[in-house]
């Protein structure tokens, strides 16, 4: 009997051309870098497996990679994005990876098979820093907010205590207009 296949494939199980034809018979789908047998249930656990390659050790998952593997619409970027603390030793993995130094502590990650990532908190602070504010990121970081019950509260104690993180005050305007726009606190 042979042995059972892992729960994610790539290239090294299969060849890239069987993996996708594979796919057009409808027995596996893309997942990220990796390929699922279509009875195998899309979740954060599988999506962080899929990236656990991409990222070191001390790599965290951050921004649109971090709202990917939470489930937040949308597919996965191509360039993943990192953050490791300040302290922490690190070489970049992969090219498709962009690293950055950035204070963190520990309640502002979870543990996904093994594979950090930011929180759905910290990760919807971090998107709405970034200079552009599309529909689609709006849309990203209003779903996962919903989806894990994120409150306007939660956010803007984490930027109250990040006094020093770039563009705070704008995810800040951005994420109460999104989460309170009333003003209720």
């Amino acid at each position: 009997m042979p042995a059972p296949l892992p729960r994610l494939l790539t290239a090294a199980q299969l060849s890239e051309t069987e993996l996708r034809v594979a796919a057009l018979d409808g027995e596996v789908y893309p997942i990220g870098d990796c390929w699922a047998e279509i009875a195998t249930p899309d979740d954060p656990v599988l999506r962080a497996s899929s990236v656990a390659g991409l990222f070191g050790r001390h790599v965290i998952a951050a921004r649109d990679s971090a709202a990917w593997i939470l489930m937040a619409p949308g597919g996965p970027p191509w360039r993943h994005f990192g953050i490791v603390p300040p302290a922490a030793r690190h070489r970049g993995p992969d090219g498709r990876v962009a690293i950055s130094e950035m204070t963190i502590d520990g309640d502002e990650i979870v543990d996904l098979a093994g594979v950090q990532v930011t929180t759905p908190a910290r990760t919807a602070l971090d998107i709405a820093r970034a200079s552009g504010w599309s529909v689609t990121d709006r849309r990203r970081v209003d779903e996962l907010c919903r989806s894990y019950s994120v409150a306007w509260a939660q956010i803007h104690r984490l930027v109250e205590r990040r006094s020093r993180l770039p563009h705070r005050r704008r995810a800040e305007v951005r994420l109460r207009a999104l989460l309170d726009p009333l003003g209720a606190r």
